[in-house]
């Protein structure tokens, strides 16, 4: 595969899915007309006044409200999400959103719909978006983590704010070497080898991995660079990665990275390169979905 096919296979190849259209609800059955009372010859209840009399023609129950239209359907707002590109894209890549993005997203769960329909909206308010930069932009990042983690388990998040910082049993462990510090379980490792040095920690079947040594060799850190620094790392599992929520400061850069292994491991992390210092944040497990990465992933902070 080109670096450019698969830079766009970075953002392309299975994001996310989104819902079917909602159906229009069905209309209320039509009230049945109002029978009037038999009264007697000699009923004494008096006569209505013309006032009290409802006027000829008039309906003797209140007009129904009109139904909402329903919303746009999801793979409408998908296709105008990335018709919204041409101007920053290729006829290529946009025809490439709307099969990499847009053909998957009718198979999601209903209850992800809203999460989705977050994420979708979250493009079109966010100028910094775009499908041809092989990146989700920072601003996008949580309603789409939010839509991706819904489709994945099939449950709908009960707001789109970020995984608790620090998970239950584990602590924000501080590097005074390093100067850094991180969400971690207990129990860090520290080693050398090469001039890198690591840390790492175990949390059942999942491992999380800080390691530290000099940067590439990248006139600049954009995301270009970070394509293919990314696709060097993850070797045989970069395929099916994904590069988002970049942050350029003027004194550092970052990228963020999830993937799917061959043999159906997954991992996630964080690319972040500060003069001569390049950290790699590495979170591995198994099947399954598991919110304790992002967490390690999303508390990186830097000391220095």
């Amino acid at each position: 595969m080109s670096l450019r096919k698969q830079a766009f296979a970075v953002l392309g190849t299975g994001l996310f899915v989104a819902c079917a259209g909602q159906q229009a609800e069905p209309q209320a059955a039509p009230a049945p007309a109002a029978t009037a009372p038999v009264t007697s010859a000699t009923s004494e209840a008096p006569a209505p006044s013309a006032s009290e009399a409802p006027a000829a023609g008039a309906s003797s129950s209140a007009p129904e409200a009109k139904a909402p239209p329903p919303p746009p359907p999801i793979s409408e707002l998908c296709e105008k999400m990335c018709d919204a590109q041409r101007a920053k894209c290729s006829a290529e890549k946009v025809e490439a959103c709307k099969q990499n993005y847009c053909s998957r997203y009718g198979g999601a769960p209903d209850v992800c719909e809203p999460a989705v329909r977050a994420a979708l909206g979250c493009t079109r308010s966010n100028p910094e978006f775009s499908v041809c930069s092989n990146v989700i932009s920072e601003g996008c990042a949580k309603p789409f983590r939010a839509a991706e983690k819904c489709i994945a388990t099939g449950v709908p998040p009960a707001d789109l704010a970020p995984p608790k910082e620090i998970p239950d049993g584990w602590t924000r462990y501080e590097s005074a070497e390093g100067g850094f510090s991180v969400a971690l379980p207990p129990k860090v490792e520290t080693k050398s080898e090469g001039g890198v040095k690591i840390w790492s920690a175990k949390d059942g079947a999942a491992s999380y991995e800080i390691t530290l040594g000099p940067p590439p060799a990248e006139k600049k850190f954009d995301q270009k660079a970070f394509v293919r620094i990314a696709t060097k790392l993850l070797g045989k599992c970069a395929p099916k990665m994904k590069l988002f929520a970049l942050v350029e400061k003027p004194e550092s850069t970052l990228i963020h990275f999830r993937t799917v292994c061959p043999d159906k491991t997954q991992e996630c992390g964080e690319l972040f390169v500060q003069g001569n210092d390049y950290f790699v944040l590495r979170a591995r497990w198994g099947e399954g979905p598991n919110p304790n990465a992002d967490a390690f992933a999303f508390t990186f902070v830097r000391k220095k």
